[in-house]
Formats: C-alpha cells, sequence, structure tokens
C-alpha cells in the first residue's frame, strides 16, 4: 500500500528526515535528484539511524558512527546494508510503498492491553503486595516466567505493563523521547529536588543529555 509521505521540498540534500508509518520507523534522504527511503534501525546494534545525519553522502549512526551510503543503504566497510522501501513521487508529494507482507507484520504487532497476561493478585490492591523495597528484580523474573516476556500488572488499579523482550525494549528506546517517556512524577520529584539530567529529562533536552552520557 502506499503511503504519503511528504512534499518533495520537506527532504533535502544532506539532512535526514525521519517519519513512522504504521509503526515502523522509516528515513528519508535525497541522493542527488533521487529520494530513497530505508529503515531507520541499525542493522548493527538497532540504533537509530535519524538522529545520526549525513556526512560525504553517507547516513552516519549516531551509536558507532558507520556510514551507509545515501544512494543504496550499503555499509561498505563493514558490508551490511539497510532494509528499502520503494519510494513513489507524484507531482510534489513524496509516497512510501509498504508491501502486503510488511504491513501485516506491522499489523500483528499490535495487541491490547486487556490481552496481555497477568500474574496472579489480591482483591483490591492486585499485584502490589508482592513487590516489597528489595526482591523487584526476584519478583519480576518470576512473573515472566508465569506469564512471558511482555504482560501486565495491577498496582491498586494502576495498570503497567512489563516487557522483558529485549527487541520490543529496544523499539521503546529508539522512539524516546518522541513516541515513549517516562512516568511524569520521576521528573516532578527530581526537578523540585533541583535535579535536572540524563535520568529526568525529556524532548530536546533528553537528546542533549543522552548524547553527553
Amino acid at each position: 500500500m502506499k503511503h504519503y509521505v511528504a512534499f518533495t521540498s520537506e527532504i533535502v540534500i544532506g539532512q535526514i528526515l525521519k517519519k513512522t508509518i504504521d509503526s515502523q520507523s522509516l528515513i528519508f534522504v535525497k541522493d542527488g535528484k533521487e529520494i530513497k527511503a530505508y529503515s531507520s534501525v541499525c542493522p548493527h546494534e538497532g540504533a537509530n539511524l535519524a538522529d545520526g545525519h549525513i556526512e560525504n553522502g553517507s547516513i552516519v549512526c549516531p551509536l558507532h558512527h558507520r556510514k551507509f551510503a545515501c544512494k543504496n543503504g550499503y555499509d561498505n566497510v563493514n558490508h551490511t546494508v539497510l532494509s528499502k522501501y520503494e519510494v513513489v513521487v507524484e507531482q510534489d508529494k513524496v509516497y512510501v510503498v509498504l508491501s502486503p507482507a510488511q504491513e501485516e507484520s506491522t499489523q500483528q504487532k499490535y495487541r491490547l492491553l486487556k490481552d496481555l497476561p497477568q500474574p496472579k493478585g489480591v482483591f483490591l490492591l492486585g499485584n502490589l503486595p508482592k513487590l516489597k523495597a528489595n526482591n523487584k528484580p526476584q519478583v519480576i523474573e518470576e512473573w515472566v516466567k508465569e506469564c512471558g516476556e511482555i504482560f501486565h500488572i495491577n498496582l491498586l488499579g494502576r495498570k503497567v505493563i512489563i516487557s522483558a523482550d529485549p527487541e520490543f525494549n529496544i523499539q521503546l528506546y529508539k522512539n524516546r523521547p518522541e513516541g515513549f517517556r517516562r512516568y511524569g512524577k520521576i521528573d516532578e520529584i527530581m526537578s523540585e529536588m533541583g535535579i535536572k539530567g540524563v535520568f529526568n529529562a525529556e524532548g530536546e533536552q533528553w537528546k542533549i543529555h543522552r548524547k553527553l552520557a
């Protein structure tokens, strides 16, 4: 299926345009007069290439500085390649084409909270009584064995999703800070204490602190 991305004027040489299409994070770059679309996931360790930059006609990974040619997505040094998507330009509009298999795969990723498993709890308090100050990792490990890698718990009526799925967790980190952020109370409490850093910053400030860290 063809998905609208942007106007051609929004994609310029030397810059990376990031777009999320049906939960897939893509990057768009211009090679001469051609517009190219690639997955924003670095094949090395999953860094978000949208946070990188263009250097001498190559997309530079922000994590390990691997370089992928804008014209074909190849890393000639490490012999890896970015996943590529078909681009269609109609008048001044840019579209990306996702194959039925890609869209079906994307749709299968969605699950409703109510469909996630939950470890056994108690009336009203839910799963809170099992969590003590010194046993959280052990209890969560038990719940993973009971419910699988992704499940939810009930803490006094508040639903909390827990993930022990490495690939899913990487996707969460790659979507920070636009699509995913910490629990808001963390920033509120630490800011009142005069603390402002990588552990509670969000948005553009988080990007700055994260790169320094």
